[in-house]
């Protein structure tokens, strides 16, 4: 009898000891999340602009979601599918596109940005210190410290190109198709996470958002796939 007791006490205790471990790991991920404050909204959520919201899925890996905001499709692969596997339905709109063209220029000078001469070339040439391309980006409500490399080459190509294909503009730690974790941005270390250190910079998941939204408009063509 008193063997028997001695289990069942062993067995509680055990059960507690995992359930104060299960506790502290929770503890120790809550506040880390309040640390990097990455249930805020974005700087770029404006009035009736978009809110993004992140959250972790178990202890490692985290995903992207979009609240508040019915016209977001979210982001599963169902959203690759529809970018990849039907390109028929995706149509270019050239008169949008030229009007987008007229608003681009209206508040970039594209000569002055983008040519390099002996005397003007410096770190971050690429419009990275120069405001004038922020002002037309904040009208549609994305206004961070600095704008990406990806979202200033398409301001680049909206006044030179004719139709415009971005290729690997996809600004989560995960692949959409596998889930695996992938470098983030420029850096080699994979399944970095978005939190408010990347938010001091730039705002890659709402640049991506906007990106989607013209493609949907026939804007520009986005591309997921992997290269061959």
């Amino acid at each position: 009898m008193r063997s028997c007791k001695m289990v069942r006490v062993a067995s509680v205790l055990g059960l507690v000891m995992l359930s104060v471990a299960l506790l502290i790991l929770s503890l120790i991920s809550y506040v880390s999340l309040k640390k990097d404050n990455i249930f805020g909204a974005p700087r770029a959520a404006g009035p009736g602009g978009p809110r993004m919201y992140m959250f972790h899925a178990g202890f490692r890996s985290q995903f992207a979601l979009k609240f508040l905001d019915p016209s977001f499709v979210p982001i599963t692969n169902s959203l690759s599918h529809e970018l990849q596997e039907k390109p028929s339905k995706w149509a270019f709109n050239r008169t949008a596109f030229a009007h987008q063209r007229q608003e681009i220029l209206q508040h970039v000078d594209v000569i002055k940005n983008f040519s390099l001469t002996k005397n003007s070339v410096r770190i971050g040439q690429l419009m990275h210190y120069d405001y004038s391309s922020h002002k037309y980006w904040k009208n549609k409500h994305l206004s961070p410290k600095r704008l990406s490399t990806g979202i200033l080459m398409y301001t680049l190509a909206s006044a030179i190109c004719e139709e415009i294909h971005l290729y690997g503009f996809w600004p989560f730690g995960f692949d959409p198709h596998t889930r695996e974790d992938l470098p983030y941005h420029y850096y080699d270390k994979k399944g970095t996470k978005f939190t408010t250190k990347w938010q001091e910079s730039h705002q890659l998941p709402a640049e991506f958002q906007l990106l989607y939204r013209m493609h949907g408009e026939g804007l520009a063509k986005l591309t997921l796939s992997h290269c061959a």
